[in-house]
C-alpha cells in the first residue's frame, strides 16, 4: 500500500483564552470577521452561553464546533475557521518564522504569509496562492 506525508502548509491560529474571550483586541482580522458572519454559517464564530464552559462556536463542515478555554481556533489554508485541542496543536504545529503581506484579492481582508526559503505564499482567508512573481 502506497504511504502518503502530508504536505507542509502554514496556518494561522489564536489561543482562546477566558480573558481574550472578554476583550477582542487581540483576536487576529479573520476571527473578527469570523465573529461579525451570520451565527451558524460554516466560517463564522459566534457566543453559546448555552453550552456552559464554551468560550464560542465555530461553524464548520457539516455543523460548529465547540471551542473551549485554551483550545486553538485555526484559520486553515483555505479561509476555512475550526478549532484545536490544546495537546494536538502541539504535536502538530510550531512557530513560523515568515514575511507577511496583505492579500491583494479584491475584498478580501487576509495575510499573505510568505517562508523566506519558500518560492509561494497563500492568504490564510481567501486561499489565493503568490509565487515569487507576484510577491509585492
Amino acid at each position: 500500500m502506497p504511504k502518503f506525508r502530508k504536505k507542509p502548509v502554514v496556518i494561522e491560529a489564536f489561543q482562546m483564552t477566558k480573558e481574550r474571550r472578554g476583550d477582542n483586541s487581540e483576536w487576529p482580522n479573520w476571527l473578527k470577521q469570523a465573529w461579525n458572519g451570520r451565527r451558524g454559517k460554516e466560517g463564522s464564530v459566534w457566543p453559546a452561553p448555552e453550552f456552559g464552559d464554551v468560550m464560542v462556536v465555530c461553524g464548520v463542515l457539516g455543523g460548529y464546533a465547540a471551542v473551549y478555554a485554551d483550545d486553538w481556533i485555526l484559520c486553515g489554508t483555505q479561509g476555512e475557521i475550526y478549532p484545536c485541542k490544546p495537546d494536538i496543536f502541539e504535536q502538530t504545529y510550531k512557530p513560523f518564522e515568515s514575511v507577511e503581506q496583505p492579500c491583494s484579492v479584491d475584498g478580501c481582508d487576509g495575510t499573505v504569509i510568505w517562508d523566506e526559503a519558500d518560492e509561494f505564499g497563500t492568504c490564510c482567508r481567501c486561499g489565493a496562492v503568490y509565487d515569487n512573481h507576484n510577491k509585492e
